[in-house]
């Protein structure tokens, strides 16, 4: 992020371990994991009133923490943030393919083959996330991108809890793909995402959304 000439100085938030120093300077010695060819986007997360109050700021912070924690080929990589006078900016990989949910809007039943490819990616993507603890919540083709190679990127940490946090009853995640455990606000853990993934697999397969 940058600011003009003159603007106050923007304060960063967090910064992955597993990003790019030339992306997002670490007090600690960091692995190169991006190539110079490697695209960013920008995702302003500001309300529609302008900034963040503090609530909303510390779910952004949470949020981009837990993004940070997970390295995984499958899932939206994030580099930094910055809070500027009260907005929120977020860099993190561009995805250019859009969303699964598009993708199969736009072809309507996928292919078997297509589908396990993807399916298997998104399960590897959650598997680095139950790995470090975190549990995503709200899987569903809307927050799975597609590449331009047609690969599989889990995205959106919004509704994500740390794993040892969640033997709880908080519902959290889209109705259609929530597990019944949370749809009856009974105490659950990170098998919830596994239904999910079974659900966004039927839509692949079925194109039934």
């Amino acid at each position: 992020c940058s600011t003009p000439t003159g603007s106050p100085r923007i304060q960063p938030v967090y910064a992955s371990p597993h990003a790019s120093p030339s992306v997002a300077p670490h007090p600690d010695p960091v692995p190169q994991t991006s190539s110079p060819e490697t695209r960013t986007s920008l995702r302003d997360l500001t309300t529609e009133t302008g900034t963040l109050d503090k609530y909303g700021y510390d779910v952004v912070r949470a949020e981009v923490h837990k993004m940070g924690m997970i390295k995984s080929d499958f899932v939206v990589r994030y580099f930094t943030s910055c809070l500027e006078r009260g907005y929120f900016y977020i860099v993190m990989e561009y995805v250019g393919g859009g969303e699964l949910f598009a993708h199969i809007v736009k072809k309507g039943r996928l292919g078997e083959a297509e589908a396990a490819r993807l399916f298997g990616q998104m399960v590897a993507a959650v598997e680095s996330c139950h790995r470090n603890l975190v549990i995503h919540r709200d899987l569903k083709p809307e927050n799975v991108l597609v590449d331009d190679g047609y690969g599989a990127k889990i995205a959106d940490f919004g509704a994500s809890r740390e794993a040892d946090l969640t033997k709880t009853m908080e519902t959290a995640g889209t109705p259609l793909f929530m597990a019944p455990e949370l749809l009856r606000k009974e105490r659950y853990d990170e098998s919830a995402d596994v239904w999910s993934l079974a659900c966004c697999l039927e839509c692949m397969w079925t194109h039934e959304i």
